[in-house]
């Protein structure tokens, strides 16, 4: 994916710009597991549609510190329910809590993907700006427009955002594409269905006016 061949480009050059810094890599992880109750899934009572399935989710990343101001980010993440391995366990196929499904394929190298991956600079020419690039959580105030799903199985958007923090107000651009649509990959031969991509284009600030906030916010969905 995009996301992953800029983050490993940038693995490859950036290191030139460390100069005296000594980089700095520190790994991370985290395994959730959790029951849950499903009762009426379909809001149909005539339906036996309850269930009782342990959904899990896996993450392992690191972060590596290349230069003053320059970091770049990995997290691969796995995510399914438990039992769903072999034979009928499979048969209960998935459920979802919004855009994230849990799957009842079972746990496999399939099931693996880059969560997230992306390259931080902060702080640009001295500036008050942060530019992020790549594939990467986006969680603004109360989460209703872009949130990061951390109930479920999270929510990453490939593109970028530059942030700036001006003490009592801030700006934050964000560009994203959401859905990708120019090709699918058959085996090894990809096939074209033409440039039909859906993309965001936002705008979010806040103002701090004594004891309250003030967020307007634009966003262009395409």
């Amino acid at each position: 994916c995009l996301a992953a061949i800029v983050a490993a480009l940038l693995v490859t050059a950036l290191p030139a710009l460390a100069g005296h810094h000594e980089p700095k890599v520190t790994t991370n992880g985290d395994l959730r597991i959790r029951f849950d109750r499903i009762e009426d899934y379909d809001f149909d009572s005539d339906t036996d549609d309850n269930a009782n399935v342990w959904p899990y989710r896996a993450v392992i990343g690191l972060n590596a510190e290349l230069a003053d101001n320059v970091a770049v980010v990995f997290d691969l993440q796995a995510f399914g329910t438990l039992g769903n391995q072999f034979g009928p366990q499979g048969a209960l196929g998935g459920y979802s809590y919004g855009s994230n499904s849990f799957s009842g394929s079972g746990f496999d190298i399939d099931n693996v993907d880059l969560y997230q991956g992306y390259i931080a600079l902060t702080e640009l020419g001295g500036s008050d700006w942060d530019l992020y690039v790549g594939r990467g959580e986006i969680s603004i105030g109360n989460e209703l427009h872009f949130g990061d799903n951390d109930f479920g199985n999270g929510r990453t958007f490939d593109g970028a955002r530059a942030m700036a923090d001006m003490g009592n107000w801030d700006l934050d651009l964000m560009f994203a594409n959401v859905n990708e649509t120019g090709f699918l990959n058959f085996g090894s031969s990809p096939v074209a269905f033409g440039d039909d991509d859906s993309w965001i284009l936002a705008a979010h600030a806040t103002f701090e006016m004594g004891d309250g906030t003030i967020a307007p916010y634009i966003i262009n969905w395409r």
